[in-house]
């Protein structure tokens, strides 16, 4: 039996594949701008349930600006992490202490 050429089957029609063929285009596109629309963001550095937890940054640069004005730059865990610290708020700074213990002023 010969085998048919490319023309038989481009001749065939079947019914209902316009409509499963367009249904698998429209799906992947919504799927695709979804993704985009709604990336995923990181977790906030700061975040509410955790605001007591003391966590551990590098300190990146140590800036004078004036006499009584120090301006510390610190590296978060990643480039994209949110800091997470809403208007109004403030942190807290701990460092380890340079002078013995049993040097007390």
């Amino acid at each position: 039996m010969p085998t048919p050429n490319l023309d038989f089957y481009l001749s065939k029609s079947f019914p209902g594949v316009e409509y499963v063929v367009a249904t698998a285009v429209f799906g992947v596109i919504v799927i695709k701008l979804l993704g985009l629309l709604s990336p995923v963001e990181p977790e906030p550095f700061l975040d509410a349930k955790n605001n007591s937890k003391r966590q551990k940054v590098t300190l990146i640069t140590k800036e004078s600006l004036s006499h009584d004005v120090i301006r510390f730059r610190f590296q978060l865990p990643t480039p994209n992490t949110p800091f997470g610290l809403p208007s109004g708020k403030h942190i807290k700074v701990f460092g380890p202490n340079p002078l013995s213990k049993a040097t007390v002023k």
